[in-house]
């Protein structure tokens, strides 16, 4: 219960969602517990659909109908459209929660690995 109240804290005062708590998986989970009672389950499915409505963008956005999005580019750029550099070569890599681990800092040499595999 606490995570519902989490998420409808969040979607009042127009915070951020931390994907990394997957609040949105405990609360799929709870609403498949919660169908036998009908008015409960349809007061906390409002919530979560207009959560969702309000995060999600509208139209979606599409490729298909955009010139120069047809096709993958050489560097790999473009493959976003809200960010165009995400993936792209040359750039850091994206994540959304931080490492758990820590990355080794004398890395092998490419042409070693590429020789053992």
């Amino acid at each position: 219960m606490i995570t519902l109240c989490q998420y409808t804290t969040n979607i009042l005062l127009d915070d951020p969602i931390d994907d990394s708590l997957m609040e949105l998986e405990k609360i799929l989970t709870i609403l498949y517990t919660l169908s036998s009672d009908r008015h409960f389950y349809a007061f906390i499915s409002k919530i979560f659909l207009g959560g969702l409505w309000k995060y999600l963008s509208h139209p979606p956005v599409s490729f298909h109908y955009q010139d120069g999005y047809q096709w993958r580019s050489t560097d790999t750029s473009n493959n976003n459209l809200a960010f165009p550099t995400v993936g792209q070569s040359g750039q850091k890599y994206v994540r959304t929660c931080r490492s758990k681990r820590s990355q080794a800092e004398a890395l092998p040499d490419p042409s070693l690995i590429f020789d053992e595999l």
